[in-house]
């Protein structure tokens, strides 16, 4: 008779583990799922921002070589408002942060246009970030 009580406690013990691991699963799965999205919303906008790199290289084979470290280094610099994509192909220099830059939108459908084409002032030395969205540093 006194297995019984024994019984008792190890299930009440496995049902107490049960719960405690449905919890558990009920806490982290969410949390899981929510770091996932986050993760193919990061490749999706790399890959939609190498889209529309690609998009303009295709339309622009000049600018194949971008981006390079060779002198003068090359950069590209994007940034993307709503369905457009602003893309900067930027030639830097050493005495002068920026020899040149050209930019482009490259909207939803992947219609490329350049808007402008930006080359310092004489004395224009500004270290600022370049902002592709405007086409002149910051």
């Amino acid at each position: 008779m006194k297995a019984k009580p024994i019984i008792i406690i190890s299930l009440v013990s496995v049902i107490v583990l049960v719960v405690i691991g449905a919890i558990v699963l009920a806490i982290v799965n969410p949390w899981k799922s929510s770091v996932n999205q986050q993760t193919q919303q990061n490749q999706q906008s790399m890959n939609d921002s190498d889209r529309a790199i690609a998009r303009v290289k295709a339309e622009y084979p000049e600018l194949s070589d971008y981006p390079s470290d060779l002198l003068p280094p090359k950069s590209i610099r994007y940034a993307q408002v709503n369905d457009t994509w602003y893309v900067a192909f930027i030639q830097e220099g050493s005495g002068v942060p920026i020899i040149s830059a050209k930019c482009f939108t490259v909207d939803g459908s992947g219609v490329v246009i350049l808007f402008r084409e930006y080359t310092p002032q004489s004395g224009d030395v500004t270290t600022n970030p370049f902002s592709p969205i405007s086409c002149k540093p910051l």
